[in-house]
């Protein structure tokens, strides 16, 4: 029998609590001697348990064989690579247009956008692209862009076509919600699964953030839309993404209490802070700092009463969509590529849908096949391994092959005491 690896102890006024990231066992002890008998355990001596706590112990994982221990992450990356080749979803991102009618400060694709939207040989050419794989069970879209909705033509045309296919298609639009309007009555009887709209922050921290071309604000008008669309969709969820850095960190739960008493506390609102990153090396006013961000969710779940941005453990295989075989983001122009941090990088392409390919290459193989949580054995050996999707698959290359410097870390894997006092103690 070994102490698992993927144990976590801590004291909190006097108990000890013992916590298992496999298993998501929590146990506790005020009592001295079980106390003594646990410090004994994690050094291997397990002869002061009593049977009562070994068999405790065991149940949880805490204690276990070796073969045990070991066969939990083979197991683990076993359903990985399962999922990451299955072929039962296409899921597919297509960009409708590289054209915003926004000029947000700290977008990422601002040095590729254009005017170019998808042209009619390229929509043919996806329909063509999932006629190649006929025994799929499911069809998943995000419309992206760009702002997706300048071209709900097109988003319009394809869906005709690939429901021809007499296969189920989920629907998610990323947009900036100014467009949000009556067209949107298309999909009222078609699964539109979720829509993603951005508010940084209320409505003047947002008109400074989020603005139109011609320098005009769109608060007021993204609020609108979304209480029309409210009426006019009675299923999809709303995501609200609100992209955090310094300057608007404190007015998040502002904003939070506000959309939620405003939208009358609608359960499809789902509102969630992300943080800006300094990957291209322009923006200002950033978080850099892991511990900065688990503080903001610390102090916003205790003090402003804000529960969903706790951290609740949960066994997760890792990865994300990029690391599966059929996963593609398509650009108005054909290119296709495994990540929408890629987007525009022609050196990250796998090919273009008009080559009629089957875009299985170098850069493909980095996201199925290349460095991964399974592949680190940091991460292997890692309390935090059952737990942890092993951070973004794209910044996880930039390190290993590009000499990048990205903490793929998560915020709180040095603040797991506070997490687990915070979801499990209080």
């Amino acid at each position: 029998m070994i102490w698992s690896k993927y144990n976590f102890s801590f004291e909190k006024e006097k108990i000890t609590y013992l916590y298992n990231s496999r298993t998501n066992a929590l146990i506790s002890t005020n009592e001295d001697e079980t106390k003594i008998s646990l410090n004994q355990a994690k050094d291997g001596n397990f002869s002061m348990l009593d049977p009562d706590s070994l068999d405790l112990l065991r149940n949880g994982k805490f204690i276990l064989s070796q073969e045990d221990e070991n066969s939990f992450f083979y197991e683990k990356k076993h359903n990985y690579y399962t999922s990451v080749f299955s072929n039962e979803i296409l899921n597919l991102t297509i960009l409708t247009t590289l054209n915003c009618n926004f000029k947000c400060p700290y977008c990422y694709e601002k040095d590729a956008l254009n005017t170019q939207n998808l042209s009619p040989e390229i929509e043919k050419s996806i329909i063509n692209l999932a006629k190649k794989f006929p025994n799929i069970n499911k069809i998943k879209i995000t419309w992206y862009g760009g702002e997706p909705l300048l071209n709900f033509d097109s988003i319009k045309r394809l869906t005709l076509e690939l429901e021809k296919l007499k296969k189920p298609i989920e629907h998610n639009i990323v947009t900036n919600g100014y467009l949000l309007d009556e067209k949107m009555s298309f999909f009222n009887t078609r699964n539109l699964e979720s829509i993603q709209i951005t508010i940084d922050g209320l409505a003047e921290t947002h008109n400074k953030k989020r603005i139109l071309k011609n320098n005009n604000g769109t608060f007021d008008k993204i609020l609108a839309n979304i209480e029309n669309f409210f009426k006019l969709n009675s299923t999809c969820r709303v995501f609200i993404r609100c992209n955090i850095d310094e300057s608007n960190e404190n007015e998040f739960s502002q904003l939070y209490h506000f959309l939620n008493k405003k939208f009358k506390f609608e359960k499809r609102l789902i509102i969630y802070a992300a943080f800006v990153r300094n990957d291209n090396g322009t923006c200002n006013n950033i978080f850099i700092d892991n511990d900065k961000e688990a503080d903001f969710f610390i102090r916003n779940f205790e003090k402003e009463n804000i529960k969903n941005l706790s951290f609740k453990p949960r066994l997760t295989l890792g990865g994300c969509g990029a690391n599966n075989l059929l996963f593609f983001v398509i650009t108005p122009n054909g290119d296709m590529y495994k990540c929408w941090n890629d987007i525009g990088k022609f050196d990250y392409r796998i090919g273009n849908i008009l080559d009629n390919g089957t875009y299985l290459n170098e850069i493909t193989d980095k996201y199925l096949l290349g460095p991964s949580i399974y592949t680190d054995a940091e991460c292997k050996n890692c309390s935090f391994f059952p737990i942890c999707s092993g951070g973004c698959s794209h910044k996880r290359i930039q390190n290993l092959l590009h000499n990048g410097k990205y903490n793929l870390c998560t915020y709180a894997k040095n603040h797991l005491e506070k997490f687990l006092e915070l979801n499990y103690l209080i």
